[in-house]
């Protein structure tokens, strides 16, 4: 989503990801040289901190680029990365809206001090986080993932997952309705859920179906349908139009619904269902 915004703003975009093309630290340095990029985004997570430090090192060493991190690790730990001498700046929550500003504002030559969600090294060198960004309330603004920059075929799925290929993931929410006290998605997200448009859900699934000859859609959202009015449309929207896919998702068995809605979905095309089990234990769950 977030390669696919920047292009909707004007700039040219290039994408890398090493481990689905089993890339060597070569093979990067090198795609990143032919591209000759003015600012190199980098996705972090705790495990590939330390390594994404060198390998940022040596970017900046041999093209100069301002360098930003976003991801897991950067949300909890902004601070360490933007202290670690290489790393320019930091996206610190959702990054459609900061990323935007942030390019927009280093091809202005402009002040980023009123960048929301964005950490740097101000003037004295000291950590500086400019506070929160207020999550984007409308998720239907947002482009669609930019899939052309990739070859969506080399993205396989677990064993087992997939009843037909190619097939694609996709998310049509942000967050979840619940506070479940052991799960970590209503402290990133805060407490807040927001839904895409089944319009804005079948129009992306028809794109990647008639482009990409997409068979098969894995929906990760941490809870699918909990809204049953959404659901129900969607699923009209797949019988009636006939689209042609299969998919499989992500739920909890006391928001599913009926057996009336159930088949609905098997008739829309859904397979599989994936559940989470706190316990099996009563006593443990009591």
């Amino acid at each position: 989503t977030l390669a696919g915004e920047i292009e909707k703003h004007g700039y040219d975009v290039s994408f890398i990801d090493a481990e689905v093309e089993l890339l060597s630290e070569d093979d990067i340095l090198k795609q990143t040289i032919d591209f000759k990029p003015d600012v190199v985004g980098i996705y972090c997570t705790t495990s590939n901190f330390k390594y994404l430090i060198e390998l940022s090192k040596k970017i900046k060493n041999i093209l100069g680029s301002t360098i930003f991190f976003g991801g897991p690790h950067v949300w909890h730990h902004w601070e360490s990365v933007v202290n670690s001498g290489v790393v320019d700046y930091t996206v610190v929550g959702e990054g459609e809206e900061t990323c935007i500003e942030l390019l927009d504002a280093l091809n202005k030559k402009e002040s980023v001090l009123d960048i929301k969600g964005l950490a740097y090294l101000d003037e004295n060198g000291k950590a500086k986080f400019n506070g929160e960004r207020v999550f984007v309330k409308d998720l239907n603004v947002l482009a669609y993932p930019a899939f052309h920059l990739v070859n969506v075929t080399k993205y396989r799925p677990s064993p087992q997952h997939v009843k037909r290929k190619p097939s694609i993931t996709m998310n049509t929410t942000r967050g979840c309705p619940f506070r479940c006290t052991f799960c970590y998605v209503p402290y990133l997200f805060k407490n807040t859920y927001r839904t895409r448009s089944v319009d804005h859900v079948i129009g992306e699934i028809k794109q990647l179906v008639k482009r990409y000859g997409i068979k098969e859609v894995q929906f990760w959202d941490d809870l699918f349908g909990a809204n049953k009015k959404w659901l129900n449309e969607f699923c009209d929207r797949i019988i009636n139009e006939k689209i042609d896919i299969t998919w499989s998702c992500l739920t909890r068995i006391d928001t599913l619904g009926n057996e009336i809605m159930v088949n609905k979905m098997k008739k829309a095309g859904c397979w599989c269902i994936f559940f989470g089990m706190e316990s099996l234990d009563q006593e443990i769950l009591d």
